[in-house]
């Protein structure tokens, strides 16, 4: 499955997302009742910047990276992001089936 960012009037903040590129959904997970979706930007590079980005140490405790399978890495194109960002951020969701 891919997702894509495309310009919306409503987002002034795509936080380090790149308009008019496809990322891989890669999965969805759930931690103390938030919902979230697993990403990769197949650049292995500009990452998602907001809640629950690698850089969030807040929210990645060594039980949460336990729970969601997560290593934070530098170039790894991987990141989680809410639901609601995800469904403000991204546009279109794409499912090809053979």
């Amino acid at each position: 499955m891919t997702t894509s960012v495309v310009e919306k009037e409503s987002v002034k903040d795509y936080k380090g997302l790149v308009m008019g590129h496809a990322y891989t959904l890669v999965g969805v997970g759930e931690y103390n009742g938030e919902r979230l979706v697993n990403i990769r930007n197949p650049w292995g590079s500009e990452k998602y910047s907001g809640t629950w980005s690698d850089d969030d140490a807040q929210r990645w405790t060594d039980q949460a990276k336990a729970h969601l399978n997560h290593i934070p890495a530098k170039d790894d194109g991987l990141f989680w992001v809410p639901l609601a960002d995800f469904r403000q951020l991204f546009a279109e969701t794409t499912c090809a089936l053979y």
